[in-house]
């Protein structure tokens, strides 16, 4: 800055120029949250796993707050499931209605997700917004999966 300010220009219009790139990058960068998003509902693991290593967080959001793991966990894409822990997505984040992830595979009748995430330390206590812990979310349409709650 120092540079620019000897050299005569003035600092504001570097400013302005720099900030018209600003869209571009910031696009580019909500484009592909948004694929990995997309491609955690969808249940594509080469392109969830390409962009996350390409640098796209994993904190990535729908408007809802919901994240990629809360999206795979509710369509029981175990595969995108294990990538978003190992890439140390935190088990128990909260997304829309603060529902967890285990809540969203649980209310979706996923016993393998509900297993996996159980076993990566999810909290089976969490209640949502409503009250519900993943258990209340289940009880009624999957007993396979009020079985595996129960049994932890």
């Amino acid at each position: 800055m120092l540079n620019i300010l000897k050299s005569g220009v003035n600092p504001l219009l570097v400013y302005v120029k720099l900030a018209s790139y600003l869209p571009c990058i910031m696009s580019s960068s909500q484009e592909d949250a948004e694929k990995l998003l997309a491609d955690s509902i969808s249940g594509d693991v080469g392109t969830v796993t390409s962009l996350l290593q390409q640098g796209v967080s994993v904190l990535s959001k729908q408007r809802n707050g919901n994240t990629g793991l809360h999206l795979s966990a509710r369509q029981g894409h175990d595969d995108i499931v294990k990538l978003f822990l190992d890439y140390e997505t935190s088990v128990n984040i909260r997304g829309a209605g603060t529902y967890t992830p285990l809540m969203q595979a649980a209310e979706c009748g996923h016993v393998g997700t509900t297993r996996l995430l159980i076993d990566n330390e999810a909290d089976l206590e969490l209640r949502n917004s409503d009250g519900k812990t993943a258990l209340c979310s289940a009880s009624g349409d999957f007993p396979d999966v009020v079985s595996e709650l129960l049994t932890r």
